[in-house]
């Protein structure tokens, strides 16, 4: 008698997995290139936040200056209203003086 012939079972990818998992590729690549490339993408996305980021750091050294200037321009006013302040109240000493002396 013979032996009987058990079927292989073959292991391995058949073509039509191998042609879906290919096609399954292609479009998450596609997406993925989409969403670095695309409108609003994430080019898009990091040129803006240069950009904005570039823009805050110019606005912080204004400021900065500007606070540079008043502070700078209180001093000076400060220091001249002492010496206008001396001035009149040197006056006023020498008017005093001048006048109860007379």
């Amino acid at each position: 008698m013979k032996k009987s012939q058990k079927p292989k079972l073959e292991s391995g990818i058949t073509l039509i997995s191998l042609i879906v998992i290919i096609v399954i590729l292609v479009i998450i690549s596609a997406v993925t290139i989409r969403g670095i490339t695309g409108h609003e993408g994430i080019l898009d996305s990091s040129s803006e936040i240069t950009n904005t980021y570039i823009i805050e750091q110019y606005r912080e050294q204004v400021q900065e200056l500007a606070r540079e200037i008043i502070l700078k321009d209180s001093i000076l006013r400060k220091r001249n209203n002492t010496r206008e302040y001396g001035r009149r109240n040197a006056r006023s000493r020498l008017d005093k003086n001048s006048s109860s002396k007379q």
